[in-house]
Formats: structure tokens, sequence, C-alpha cells
């Protein structure tokens, strides 16, 4: 990285000898974050320099010795005093030393396998702006570490030039050849690194959809990444990005992306979109919920909204607040989406006459094919995790069964317990599952119709007491448990890289 910032630094040397203005300095200066962390690492500020230095709208200088125009001014004795450990009165007492205009701080604080840093920028002592970072790496170790520095540098840059560096001009590095004595100065022409000017979005679009058709999905991303590099705040590439892991089944990571996207592009519906449903299917249920919090901030009127929060709401199992926000969006917006998600919620509360009615409205217009084999992924999670929650339920139920065999809240509990497993048995039965999740499927309605014939054998139980019910009421939940585990299995089968290349297991 030392000599990264060296040949930086010579760069930037050249272009002054051939008489390019110089744009204006930005200090870059890592802080501690308290007394007693660790001292920041300086790969993030030379990610960063070496940025701001390929864009050109400004001058980086990193502090400390490693820098060529920092030691360049220490030795000569410009700078007065520079502490190892700068704090920020320090940063800008000798920003005006070396007369640079901008002030740059950063500190970052590693957080298990992830990495925070807030950055701020100064403009003649005052901030101008900030930005606050959580990148999170399923690595962990050196290598990722380094990696997150390199990306939250970049989207800082992007951040950067379309706010509190955007009405200065970028001087994009040029090429140069070594000289003989006496030669005069080559004619310098700039590195050419973006598509063509006329190549649009779409152009790109269409070639990326080629190259994932043909499975060649590391020249798909090298193509938008090269794309992006040219125009950053073009929405439509950067959602292309997006849809690139999504069709690879990386997941996680292309909710990173989405998330890191809209730091550049907050307003984007779409991104946000992507952004919610990627971490869904990534299993980050927590922060997708927080998308939504965003979501329906900046689009509180949007009945599109009624149906991701009814989604987000499933997932978090919370089925009460799902079916409210389900019939809000069929109120307004009547979609095969609504009613699928609504049936599903339905089934898991026990609902089975408004549950048929559902299930009629979807099947006349049903989702398309691709869009149906993801929703009955999350359909089937919701409608296991209901069934065991409700076999868990069924044994103390059981022992308070065998207990007060004439308790009226015994049987009005194993009343409510059978409504909603006919429900779900009911929703597994009319609604075909996609071919990939046929084997989970079978295990789950088999789960069903177990714990439906315990349940049967319970309510025998309650009119005649035979212990030979109570029995049959226990060996057949312990079967329905037993289909319900299998289910879970075949699950993480299925999925395969649902979870970015591990077998989701974690509910076995």
């Amino acid at each position: 990285m030392t000599t990264i910032r060296f040949l930086l630094g010579l760069c930037v040397g050249v272009s002054a000898a051939f008489g390019q203005s110089q744009a204006p300095q930005v200090l870059i200066v890592p802080l501690k974050k308290s007394a007693t962390t660790a001292d920041p690492s300086l790969s993030l500020a030379n990610y960063l320099a070496q940025e701001l230095d390929q864009d050109g709208r400004v001058s980086p200088v990193v502090w400390g010795m490693t820098d060529p125009a920092f030691r360049a001014a220490a030795l000569s004795g410009r700078i007065r005093s520079a502490s190892d450990n700068p704090s920020l009165p320090n940063a800008l007492a000798v920003a005006q030393d070396l007369g640079a205009k901008y002030v740059f701080t950063y500190t970052v604080d590693p957080k298990g396998k992830g990495l925070s840093a807030h950055g701020e920028l100064y403009l003649v002592g005052r901030s101008v702006w900030k930005d606050d970072k959580r990148n999170v790496t399923s690595k962990g170790g050196v290598d990722s570490r380094e990696d997150e520095s390199a990306s939250i540098a970049h989207t800082w840059n992007l951040l950067l030039q379309a706010s509190a560096f955007k009405e200065l001009s970028p001087r994009p590095k040029v090429s140069t050849s070594h000289m003989s004595p006496g030669e005069s100065p080559p004619v310098v022409t700039p590195v050419a690194t973006a598509p063509p000017p006329d190549t649009t979005a779409d152009d790109i679009g269409a070639q990326v959809e080629k190259l994932i058709a043909s499975k060649k999905f590391d020249a798909a991303s090298m193509l938008i990444r090269d794309a992006i590099d040219a125009k950053p705040l073009e929405s439509k590439l950067r959602n292309l990005q997006v849809h690139i892991l999504e069709q690879q089944g990386r997941w996680s990571q292309a909710a990173d992306v989405a998330c890191r996207a809209l730091d550049i592009l907050p307003d984007n519906h779409s991104l946000r979109l992507a952004a919610l449903r990627d971490l869904m299917t990534a299993g980050r249920v927590d922060e997708a919920k927080e998308q939504l919090n965003q979501i329906v901030a900046r689009h509180p009127t949007d009945p599109t909204i009624y149906v991701l929060e009814g989604q987000t709401y499933l997932a978090l199992g919370d089925v009460e607040h799902a079916t409210v926000s389900l019939d809000r969006a069929i109120q307004h917006a009547p979609s095969p989406s609504a009613y699928f998600w609504r049936s599903v919620a339905r089934a898991a509360l026990g609902g089975v006459d408004g549950l048929q009615k559902d299930l009629d409205s979807y099947a006349k217009a049903p989702l398309p094919d691709g869009e149906y084999q993801d929703a009955y992924a999350v359909a089937e999670a919701v409608i296991a995790d209901a069934t065991e929650k409700d076999e868990q339920s069924a044994l103390p139920a059981f022992q308070e069964a065998a207990v007060s065999p004439t308790a009226t809240a015994t049987a009005d509990q194993i009343d409510q317990l059978v409504r909603r497993c006919n429900a779900r048995a009911q929703f597994l039965e009319q609604l075909k599952p996609p071919a990939k999740y046929k084997a989970s499927h079978s295990h789950i309605l088999l789960a069903q119709k177990l714990l439906a014939v315990s349940l049967l054998d319970i309510q025998d139980y309650l009119k005649s007491t035979s212990d030979d019910m109570m029995t049959d009421a226990r060996i057949n939940l312990g079967e329905a448990m037993k289909q319900s585990k299998r289910a879970r299995l075949e699950v993480a089968g299925e999925q395969g890289l649902v979870r970015d290349g591990k077998p989701d297991t974690s509910s076995t």
C-alpha cells in the first residue's frame, strides 16, 4: 500500500509538471474512536486516496510519513506538529500548514466479522458532510477486512462526488511514458475506462442478460462494474448488479450491494424493494424490517407497500399484523401477490372460510412461475413455523387434558389447534408445490394430517377418557413432529444456495 501511495504521489508531480491546474488538497486523517480503541488501519485512507486520485477533483494527502506529500512537508518544516495519534484540532492545524482546503477524518470500529466506519469532511475547519457505514462480511479475516475498507472508500468517493465535491471539475489521471534526456514531453491522453458514450443502461442490460443466460456470471459482473464506474448514479445499472447476484442465489451479497447503492441513491424505490426482498430471502429479517420502515417513510401512500409489510410481518412471525397489512393491500390494489400472501396468513391463523375465498381469487390470476417458486418457499417456511408452534402447544394441552378432561379451556384450546391444522392442510393441498419443493411439501403436509389425527384422538379422549385414545394421540403427535423435522431437512437440500452456498439447517 505504501508503494501505491508513492506511485500516486509521483503521478501528481508529473501532472503538475505538465502544467495541469492544481486540484484543492484534502488531508485524509484516521482518528482513534476512543482512547481505549486500537489505532485505525491506514488501509481505508489509502483506498480512499486511490479513489480520489483517479477522479482528480481533489488532491489527496494521507496523514503519515508513508505519504510522499506529507513526508516532504514534514521534513521541510512546513508541518509544525503532527501527532502519531492525531486529534481533530491537530488535523485542522496541519491542514492549515499544508494549505489543504479540505480535511477528511474517519474512525473504524471492527464489530465481529463486520466493519463500522464514520467519515466526516471539513471545509476550512467547518463540517460540511458526514456518513456512517456498517458493512457485514460472512468470511471474516484480514482479506475480507481489506475488501470492506475498499468498498467503504469506493462508496464514500461516489457520495462525495455527488455532494460536497459536486461543483469541482474531475481531472482523471493520464498515462505517461518514460522520457530520455532532451525529449519533449509526450502527448498525454486519458485512460479510457468508460463504455462508449452512446451505450445506454438498456444496452448493457441486454448484454448482461445474454451473459446470465450462458451462466457467465463473472463476465456479467465485470461488465456491470465497469459500467457503474463510468455512470455511478445510473440506477438501472445498480439494479442490474443486484440482479446478477440474485440469479446466482447469492441473496445476502445481493442485499449488501443493494443497501450500499441506497447510500448513493436513497430515494430509489426499486433498489429498496430489492434490498428488502433479498434480506428476507437471506434470513436477515431484522435488517429487512429496517428497510421496510424506510420504504413506508418514503412512500407512505403506495399500496404496493402493504404487500411488502405483510410479507415482512409473516417472516417475523407476526401473523396478525400481516393480515391487517394484506387486508389493506386487497382493499386498495388487489393483486395475485396480495391474495397469495393473505391466504398464507389465513392458513397460519386458521380462517378456513376466508382462506378458500383467497385461494379462489388467486386461482383466477396466479403468480408467474419464477415468482411463485420464490413465494412458495417463503410460504412453506411460514406454514412450517406455525405447525411447529402448534405441535409444541399440543404437548401441554394433552397433559392438561389428562389432568382435567372436563376443563372448558382445554377443549377450546384443542378446537383452535384443530382449526389451524385444517386450514394449513387446505392451503397445502390446493396449492401445488413447484417441482423443486415436492419432497418438503409432502412431509409438511403429512405433518398436518398426523397432527390432525392426534388432535381428533385427544378430542375423543375428552369425551371418553380412554387411556388408549390418549396413547394414540401422543404417538401421532410424535410422528407429526418427526415429519416436521424431516421437512426442514428437505428444505435445506432443496434451497441449496439460499444462504450463499451453505444449506440452511439452522432450524433443524
